[in-house]
């Protein structure tokens, strides 16, 4: 039988593993994302997008054809849109 203090022991490394796999994928995120948004993230530190970061609509087509191999429908383009725009109405 596992002791409740060997128990928490791996629980917490295991928390401590989780913690760092979610850091490391909101950068990778941030990297690509950084990759099509206005305004860029400097080229110093590629993961560090602004809050007011956005695609415009050329960025989210360059998106699109770069993980789909072509720019979404206009169909998809105002369902993304009803999901999370800026005040001038670009996608955030």
């Amino acid at each position: 039988m596992i002791s409740l203090q060997r128990f928490s022991f791996y629980a917490e490394n295991m928390f401590n593993i989780l913690i760092n796999y979610l850091v490391q994928f909101e950068k990778c995120l941030a990297i690509i994302f950084g990759k099509y948004c206005q305004p860029p993230p400097p080229p110093s530190a590629p993961h560090e997008v602004t809050m007011d970061a956005f695609l415009t609509p050329v960025g989210l087509d360059s998106w699109a054809r770069d993980t789909n191999g072509q720019p979404f429908s206009q169909e998809t383009k105002e369902e993304l849109f009803e999901l999370d725009i800026n005040e001038d109405g670009h996608f955030t």
